[in-house]
This record gives C-alpha cells, structure tokens and sequence, in this order.
C-alpha cells in the first residue's frame, strides 16, 4: 500500500512539474517572441483601482501634464478677459493618444477658434481609461471651478462595455497575473476583445447585456447633464466611430444611432460626426480607434463649426 501511495504521489508530482514548466516555457516563448508585451496593451485601460487612487486618476505633474494632473496647458481659474471656454470631457481619443499633445483635438478646437478671432479656452479634461464616470468626477473635482460655459463629451465605443467591465472588476491574483505576465496578457489579448466586445454591439443591439451597458453609461450621463444644467452649463455629445465600421463589409453605426436616440430622448443636444469621418474613412486612424494627427486638426476645425460659439 505504501509502495502505491508512493507510485501514486511521484505521479502527481511529475504531472504538476510538467504543467508548470510547460507554463515556464510558454511565458519564455512569449517573452523572446514579443508576445503581450507592454507596448501592446494600454496600461490605463479599464484599471480603476491602480495606485491606490480608487475609481478614479489623474497624473502626475510634470513637462506635458498640469497641475491638475491633465495632459493640457495651465489654466487661470479666474477668467479676467471674459473668454468662452469649453471643457472637452473624454478618454484617450480627446487625450490624442499616440500623437504629440498639440495634435490633440482640444488643442486644435482653441487654434480653429483663434484663426476666427473668437475668445474661446479649450481645456483638455480626458485621460486614457476614463469612462463616463470618471470624466463626471473630474467635472466635480477639476473642471467645475474653471466655470465654463460648455461642456462636450467625445463617446469612445469601447466606454460601455468599459462600464461594465470596470463595475466587474477582475479576481486581484489575475490583475497581478496580467501585469507581470507575457502569457496571460497574451492569452487575455485585451485590445482582440475590445474589438470583440464592439462588434457584439453593432451586431447584437437588442441583447440584454447590450442595453444594460447602455443604461449603466446614459445614468452616469444623465447625472452629468443634471449637474451641467442647474450650472447654466451647457452639454454637447458625440460618438467617434471604430476604423473597422469603415472596412467591414456590412458594418452599420448602430451604436451611434442609439446613443443619438437616447440623447434626443434625455434632451442632451448630440452632434453627428460621422458625415465628417465618412470623408475620411479607415485613414483617419493609427490603430482601431484613435485618430492620427492629421485628422485630429481636421476634426477641431469641424467641430469648432457645430459648437455654436458666438463672434
């Protein structure tokens, strides 16, 4: 019986060494193969509890972020001359993730309104990885005592399944697994399913999931806009589109549809974007979501002419 249980326990052990050295080996492959590198993951992404900051974060002041921890100039808080200003609540899309931050859209909003000697500050308020509760909190703690006169949300698809995702948040042993890591961040493959998840929202709009993503992202929106109007502030959405509603065959902007449709049912004024794209198609891009340069100065332009700013 003894000689058995030996057997028996020597078996196990050399399965269990076979298991975790074939892991050893996969996480070596990845690592010399380049696979789940950092560089192909968005460290912010759909990580509300990273530095002990809790739901949410800003960054650390330093040659490109502000004060207030924003990739933007500095801004007075007082408003001597009077000017217009504008605060663009958004994520990495606003930010102008991987293009220098002159190239940011905000930025380029202030050039457009320059060039038409309109007195108008652009505040940059958006970081990679805000969702719209995030961007409702930095209303409260940043934005609100710059006493704008506007507020614009730029909808990245990617902020409702983020809604729900963040709400959800992963076992504590599989974040640390993902950060430290090649083969699981491989395995997990994060920007695979952020495409996935889209896709499931252009493809199944009336799934249950779907529309509670929706009605978890329009409550958070709704507060914002309650918020925004008993400040006598006014409230502007639109949704940017993903590069491969451009380049699949049958794809629709349904997403786009539906966040128009709820905001015409909350009386939140939207604004279409996707004539503008349309014009430019997949080249606007310099991955699947976020714009290059050259299409982020065209879109300030654009948008300068939809916000009703007085001469």
């Amino acid at each position: 019986m003894k000689n058995a249980l030996e057997s028996l326990g020597k078996k196990w052990l050399l399965a269990i060494s076979v298991f975790f050295g074939g892991l050893l080996l996969c996480e070596m492959v990845c690592r010399l193969a380049g696979y789940g590198t950092r560089a192909d993951v968005h460290e912010d992404i759909a990580n509300w509890q990273r530095d002990g900051q809790g739901e949410f974060f800003v960054y650390k002041a330093g040659a490109t972020i502000n004060m207030d921890g924003l990739r933007d100039y500095p801004h007075q808080v007082d408003n001597p001359e009077g000017r217009r200003r504008i605060v663009c609540l958004g994520d990495s899309v606003t930010y102008g993730y991987g293009i220098h931050p002159q190239y940011a859209y905000p930025f380029q909003l202030q050039m457009a309104f320059q060039q038409r000697n309109q007195n108008v500050e652009v505040f940059n308020v958006a970081l990679p990885g805000w969702c719209i509760r995030q961007q409702l909190i930095a209303w409260q703690r940043i934005a609100s005592k710059y006493k704008p006169n506007m507020v614009t949300v730029g909808v990245c698809l990617n902020d409702f399944a983020e809604m729900q995702n963040n709400l959800a948040e992963p076992p504590a042993w599989l974040v640390g697994a993902f950060n430290h890591s090649y083969l699981v961040r491989a395995m997990v493959n994060p920007a695979a399913n952020e495409i996935a998840q889209i896709e499931e929202f252009i493809d199944h709009p009336e799934a249950a999931r779907i529309q509670s993503a929706y009605d978890l992202y329009f409550s958070e929106l709704a507060k914002l806009h309650r918020i925004l109007t008993d400040a006598g502030v006014e409230l502007r959405v639109f949704v940017f589109p993903f590069r491969f509603q451009y380049e699949r065959a049958n794809t629709h902007f349904g997403p786009q549809e539906e966040v128009a449709r709820r905001c015409a049912e909350s009386n939140i004024k939207y604004i279409d974007v996707l004539p503008f794209f349309k014009a430019l198609g997949a080249d606007a891009f310099i991955d699947h979501d976020h714009l290059n340069a050259e299409a982020s100065v065209k879109f300030a332009h654009f948008l300068a002419d939809q916000l009703e700013v007085p001469k």
